[in-house]
Parts: structure tokens; C-alpha cells; sequence
């Protein structure tokens, strides 16, 4: 790997080199795949006089989902006393039945069959989760339907070492049922 990257983030539009050492988390080894390929988030910006003081420090922003070794605090679905144990105990089930009784009441009294049945696959699908979640089950892997991120989150599940619904990192978790949520609603087969 090298010691540094290029970046065309100078002022003048020009390419600057920047030390990998100085884009690294404090404790984060040389070689993690969050410095592969940083992105400055202020390209647009750049050309507004009144943003370049906002290009000190260059911001960036890992394009891959990372198992995240800093040592900072984190919320966690175990934590009693959190936010993060009350989302996974009571929020993510009200959301899931919510999500399962819109299914149904948008799709239930269709006169197309082919309706009625992907709504029944989709209210069955989430039904499955809530009981996952609720019953403290494992998180299971997004089923791969074609979009670009499905090998990022499993891969991110698998660094984590198979975690349980209750006792995960309470953004990791949310952002999963929310994406597992999103492959159930757009199955490869809907159309409705």
C-alpha cells in the first residue's frame, strides 16, 4: 500500500498528496480497507468562495461499509439503559407490524390473484423477521437481489462474528433490518 494518495482537492483544482497516516482513525492499522478508496465530499462545494474554509480539514468518506475497530463507545442493543435496547425491543417490532399491516391493507382485497399473492410472500417475509427479532434469533445474511451493497453488509455481518438481534451495534443493526426490509418489499419476483 502506499504512504500516500492522490486527491484533486486544491483549491486551484489541482491534485494534492495526502498522507494515508493522516486519514486513519487513531488505533486503525495502515492496511484497513477504509483508506482504499477515500472520497472528498466537497467537490461541488469547492467552487464557492464561501466553502473553502470548509475544505480545511479535507473530509472523506469510505465507499465500503468497514467492521469497525476504533474503540469508541458504541450503542448496543444490550444495553439496558439505551435507546439502542428500546429500538430493538419495542421500536423494530412496531415499525415491522406497521410495514405488516400496510402489506396486507394494500393488498388483501385486490381483485388480481398475482396481488394477493405477492402481498401474502412480502407479510409472510416480515412476519418471519419480527419473529427473528423478537425471539433474539441470529441475523441472517440479505439475500442477494442484485444490488451493489448486498455483499457489503454480509460481509460486515460476517466480520462481526454472527451477531443476535439483541446484543449487536444498535446503527449496524437498525441499518440492516432496514436494508433486509427493503429486499423483502422489492423481491426479485413483485411487480405489484
Amino acid at each position: 500500500m502506499p504512504d500516500k494518495v492522490k486527491l484533486g482537492l486544491t483549491e486551484d483544482g489541482g491534485t494534492e498528496d495526502v498522507s494515508l497516516h493522516n486519514l486513519l482513525k487513531p488505533g486503525m492499522p495502515p492496511h484497513h480497507p477504509t483508506i482504499a478508496m477515500p472520497i472528498a465530499v466537497a467537490d461541488r462545494t469547492r467552487r464557492h468562495s464561501r466553502y473553502k474554509e470548509a475544505l480545511r480539514p479535507l473530509t472523506f468518506h469510505a465507499v465500503t461499509m468497514e467492521h469497525d475497530t476504533f474503540t469508541a463507545t458504541q450503542y448496543n442493543t444490550s444495553d439496558p439503559a439505551s435507546f439502542a435496547h428500546t429500538s430493538a425491543r419495542e421500536r423494530w417490532p412496531i415499525i415491522l407490524t406497521q410495514g405488516i399491516d400496510d402489506v396486507h391493507k394494500s393488498t388483501w382485497a385486490s381483485s388480481d390473484e398475482e396481488t394477493v399473492k405477492e402481498g401474502k410472500q412480502v407479510v409472510s417475509e416480515l412476519a418471519k423477521l419480527k419473529y427473528e427479532l423478537q425471539h433474539n434469533r441470529d441475523m441472517q445474511p440479505i439475500p442477494d437481489d442484485g444490488e451493489a451493497d448486498v455483499d457489503a453488509y454480509n460481509q460486515e455481518l460476517a466480520a462481526r462474528g454472527g451477531l443476535k438481534w439483541h446484543s449487536a451495534p444498535w446503527l449496524y443493526a437498525e441499518c440492516h433490518l432496514y436494508r433486509y426490509v427493503l429486499f423483502v418489499s422489492y423481491m426479485e419476483d413483485s411487480r405489484h
